[in-house]
Formats: C-alpha cells, sequence, structure tokens
C-alpha cells in the first residue's frame, strides 16, 4: 500500500488556516476546522479464498461555527476553494435557524496545547493488497493445521491505514497529527461429536505487523476455538466469576461511560457527583497517561486542541475526576479534562496483589471465568448488568470444561466494589490497560 497523501501537512495546514479567516470574513464568530486524509486497504480471506479486498484513499474537511451562540456545522471532501466556500456558508446559513446554545463555543485559549511530544505514532506498512491476501492465506492455513478438529475458517482479515489530520480553530490554534493503525484477526470453527464451536483472536498495532504476530494470532485463535469444544451444564447460583483480560476492559469502559459528561449533565449515569467517593475496592488505582509511544489512544491534545496530562483518576477505589470537554465542564460548572473524543491509555493496577491470571484461577475452589460475553446488558442509569456469556467452570483451583448459555448478573456499583483482585497481564486494548478482573460474588444462571 502507497502512503503517498495527496498534501502534505503544511498545505493541509495552510487550507484549514484560510478557512478559519474566510469564515471569520463571512460572518462567523468562532470557528473550527478538522481536515482528515486517510489511505487505507483491507482484505478476507475464508477457507483460503479472497472475499473481500478494499483500497481507500478519502478526505474530508469539517466546519464548525457559531453566530450568536447559534452552531451550524458543513462538511465537504472537496479542498477547492469554491467548495469550501459553500461549505462555510451551508454552515453559517444552518447557524441562524438553530437555537442559541449560551454553554457551545471553543475552548479557553489558555487551556490549548502549546506542548507537542514525538508520540512515535506513525509507521506506514508498504504491504499491496496481494500481499495482504497471500499472507492472510498462509496463516489461515496454520490455523487449520494446529488441530484436526478445526474444520473450517471463519476467516481470517488484514487491515491497514496511514492517516493525517489537521485542527484549527479561530484562537489561532492549529495542530497536526500523523498516524498508522494495522489489525489482523483470525476467526475459526472447531466441530466434534457435540457439536460446533467457534472463536477468534486479534492483534493491532501502530507498527507494521510482523510474521511472529501473524502466528500468533492463527495458533491462539485455534487454541481458543477447540477448547471450547464439549460444553458442559452449570448449576445456576452465586460464583466467583473471573473476567478475562480480554473482556475486562468492557467493565472499565462502562466505568468510563458512567463519569463521562454526557452522561453526567444528562443525569443517565449511576455514578452522579462521586468525586471524591469509593467507586471500586480500595486495592484498585487507575491511571491515564496520553504520553506512552505508539499506543493506541495517544495524542498531545484532545479534539479540542486542548492539552492532556498525565493523571490518576482511581486512587484507592476513590474517583479523584471526570472526562470532559469544554461543552460538558461549562453545563456542570467545570473545567474541561482535556477528553473531549475520549479517554487517554488507561491503567488498571491492582496495589494489593501482583497475580496472574493463572494464579487468581488457582485460588478459586469452584467458580466461573468468562472468555466472551454476549449482548449489551448495561442500564447505565441504574448500574444494572445482565450479559449473555460463555466460559469455563473451575474447580479446586483448575479448569474443568467449557460452559456455554450462561446470564451474568448484578449492579456494577456493587461489582466495582467487590473486585478482589485484577491480574497483572493486561495488555492495551480499544486504550484501557486492565488484566482479568475478579468479583464475587455474581449471580451465574443457566439456560
Amino acid at each position: 500500500m502507497s502512503d503517498q497523501f495527496t498534501y502534505n501537512q503544511e498545505e493541509l495546514k495552510s487550507i484549514a488556516q484560510d478557512t478559519v479567516i474566510l469564515a471569520k470574513k463571512m460572518g462567523a464568530d468562532e470557528v473550527s476546522i478538522n481536515i482528515s486524509e486517510a489511505i487505507g486497504l483491507s482484505v478476507n480471506v475464508r477457507n483460503a479464498n479472497p472475499e473481500q479486498s478494499e483500497y481507500a484513499h478519502d478526505n474530508s474537511l469539517n466546519i464548525a461555527l457559531s453566530i450568536n451562540k447559534k452552531n451550524g456545522n458543513a462538511s465537504t471532501n472537496d479542498l477547492t476553494q469554491a467548495s469550501i466556500k459553500a461549505s462555510i456558508q451551508a454552515a453559517l446559513d444552518f447557524a441562524k435557524h438553530t437555537s442559541i446554545d449560551e454553554y457551545s463555543g471553543l475552548p479557553e485559549k489558555k487551556d490549548l496545547a502549546s506542548e507537542f511530544r514525538n508520540l512515535e505514532l506513525f509507521h506506514p506498512w508498504d504491504i499491496s493488497i496481494s500481499k495482504a491476501i497471500e499472507f492472510c492465506q498462509k496463516y489461515e492455513a496454520l490455523a487449520l493445521t494446529q488441530d484436526s478438529r478445526i474444520k473450517q475458517a471463519e476467516g481470517f482479515q488484514l487491515s491497514s491505514s496511514s492517516s493525517q489530520m489537521i485542527y484549527a480553530n479561530s484562537l489561532d490554534f492549529v495542530n497536526s497529527e500523523l498516524f498508522t493503525y494495522h489489525n489482523i484477526a483470525c476467526a475459526l470453527i472447531a466441530e466434534d461429536k457435540n457439536g460446533m464451536q467457534r472463536d477468534f483472536w486479534v492483534e493491532d498495532s501502530r507498527l507494521a505487523l510482523s510474521f511472529d504476530k501473524f502466528a500468533k494470532t492463527a495458533i491462539t485463535a485455534a487454541k481458543r476455538t477447540v477448547r471450547r469444544l464439549e460444553p458442559k451444564k452449570i448449576t445456576t447460583g452465586n460464583y466467583p466469576v473471573i473476567f478475562e483480560n480480554t473482556i475486562a476492559n468492557g467493565l472499565i469502559s462502562a466505568l468510563v461511560a458512567a463519569i463521562s459528561g454526557s452522561a453526567l449533565y444528562r443525569q443517565t449515569t449511576f455514578l452522579p457527583d462521586s468525586i471524591g467517593k469509593l467507586v471500586m475496592n480500595r486495592n484498585i488505582n487507575i491511571y491515564e497517561n496520553p504520553f506512552i509511544l505508539r499506543e493506541m489512544a495517544s495524542k498531545n491534545c484532545d479534539n479540542e486542541g486542548v492539552a492532556v496530562k498525565e493523571r490518576q483518576l482511581i486512587n484507592c477505589g476513590e474517583l479523584q475526576g471526570y472526562f470532559l470537554g469544554s461543552y460538558s465542564a461549562r453545563k456542570l460548572k467545570m473545567k474541561t479534562t482535556g477528553n473531549s473524543g475520549g479517554h487517554h491509555n488507561l491503567e488498571v493496577v491492582d496495589v494489593a496483589s501482583n497475580l496472574s491470571t493463572d494464579e487468581i484461577i488457582n485460588s478459586i475452589n469452584k467458580g466461573f471465568l468468562i472468555t466472551e460475553t454476549l449482548g449489551h446488558g448495561i442500564n447505565m442509569v441504574t448500574g444494572d448488568y445482565s450479559v449473555g456469556a460463555c466460559g469455563f467452570l473451575i474447580e479446586n483451583g483448575k479448569i474443568a470444561h467449557p460452559v456455554e448459555e450462561v446470564t451474568i448478573a448484578g449492579n456494577l456499583k456493587d461489582m466495582f466494589i467487590n473486585i478482589k483482585a485484577i491480574s497483572s497481564d493486561g495488555k492495551y486494548r480499544g486504550g484501557i490497560k486492565c488484566g482479568a478482573i475478579l468479583i464475587e460474588p455474581m449471580t451465574v444462571a443457566s439456560n
């Protein structure tokens, strides 16, 4: 894949700044501009046959502006001056017909980022579609040879993209970013006399993916698929439950959603007014670090240009802050936290132990290990939690047998407080690094 952009960074900066100036001349009070250009490919191979291949090269310019606190937005894929001018006029026309929103507007100038680190987010992968298909076929074949019970592949996928983004506003701020995203995934189907089972594995990186990552994806997908064969029922009851580190991040994502600005000012959260209060077990700390090299959620500034910073979000179970952009901060009469657009590299740490997932399993007499959840059963207003799940029964500190078709139920407020341990073997997924989470007790209902 070629990583040749149509525009270089300086050209896009110039377009963004010129657009801000033009929008002001045409009557806007405040203006912000986002320009993006992305080049990418994706392929999918299934049972050695290429099912899908795609190459994309897109760009866009998005305009947000206001007139007397009335907001308008418009976008265009054509970066010529005539098209940009027409888009500005469209945004101005929209603004004239919207209601006044006193909380809208750009952030304070003093909050904008002024220092920019090299976070090493841009690592283009020189790979063609034909070579990507070849790699997928090769490592799908490797996955299929891992066990005779693996009968077919549901697909081996590869995607790779290079992107550049420019943000500029009428506070004389402009920032440019270059970043890459590479991803591979393998899904397999195994079968024995008791039926068929499916599982998968995913790897992603800012860096071009090595052959070791391809092999790991194939082999891990095979192991995870085969181990799910011959599931058995379990008795409904209260069990210690371990959320495998691959899905534990989902619980932390629910916490993030509950303490994010829009949920707070709309009062659609189970954790209102929680700063300084105990929201997790006292052994848990959570840190936010936007400056980790090559990580997916690393940034120098948020989507509004506000400087980001390292902070401790949870200290001994107590909440230290929210996730706020300028708009939600004004609604809540607080300051922006530099989180317009989301969180930045959260690491969840159990300060009371340094156990691996296997060591946590070994400590349990009878419990349940969840390796997949099904459905989205979270009520963000009450915290009620109920999801379908697959996993494994634990007996005498060992994996006894696979289990499917169960429901896990509880309330997130209680679940967070009842965390007994978090393993030390987590990895960043979706901007969150969290090991396996042990919670007890939880209701496990068999179907």
